[in-house]
């Protein structure tokens, strides 16, 4: 669990410096902007790594689904599972990623769903929750999981975790409080108003 997270966190930082990397430029794949040392950021990003290769690793065994946001008349959320292999040799192969749950007909799956993963590369599922409900109703006791049936063993599951702001004073994310000061806090918050 926490190489896949840590698998997740390389993958988001590499996928930011492509986007970022300036076209024919490079910013982060062009030695130069280094004082002409390395191969260039994103090459030596993903060259390194100090844990173990997994056949198969996933970002999270439980993903939040945090507050949604009120288009029209349905609640909308987004989050993204990704899925990838770091140990060398044959392609992982990913027969199906589907729903499961009384509530499981509230997201919607697509992107990657199935077919073969490369030796040191990931594919992303995109997760999106849908319903005209009051969120609230239904967030602490979500009864849904993603189960993803691959050639490496056993399947893997992943519950699928509402947030509800009622219940949680207004946090759906984790934010990280000062010991020494209760009133500074770093955070995110994904509210949309």
């Amino acid at each position: 669990e926490i190489i896949g997270k840590a698998e997740h966190l390389k993958v988001l930082l590499i996928e930011w410096m492509e986007r970022m990397n300036g076209g024919s430029k490079g910013y982060y794949s062009n030695p130069v902007f280094n004082a002409g040392e390395g191969r260039g950021d994103i090459v030596e990003v993903k060259s390194r790594r100090t844990w173990n290769h997994l056949p198969v690793w996933v970002s999270d065994t439980e993903l939040m689904i945090g507050q949604p946001a009120l288009i029209g008349s349905t609640y909308i959320r987004n989050e993204y599972l990704f899925i990838g292999r770091t140990s060398q040799g044959k392609d992982l192969g990913v027969y199906s990623i589907s729903l499961e749950g009384k509530d499981g007909h509230f997201f919607d799956l697509t992107g990657f769903l199935t077919g073969p993963i490369h030796p040191g590369t990931h594919k992303r599922v995109k997760v999106t929750f849908q319903s005209s409900r009051q969120y609230e109703d239904f967030a602490i006791n979500l009864d849904a999981q993603i189960r993803v049936c691959h050639s490496e063993g056993k399947d893997i599951i992943i519950k699928l975790q509402g947030c509800n702001s009622i219940m949680s004073g207004g946090k759906c994310h984790v934010t990280e409080e000062s010991d020494e000061d209760d009133d500074a806090q770093i955070g995110i918050s994904y509210k949309i108003y």
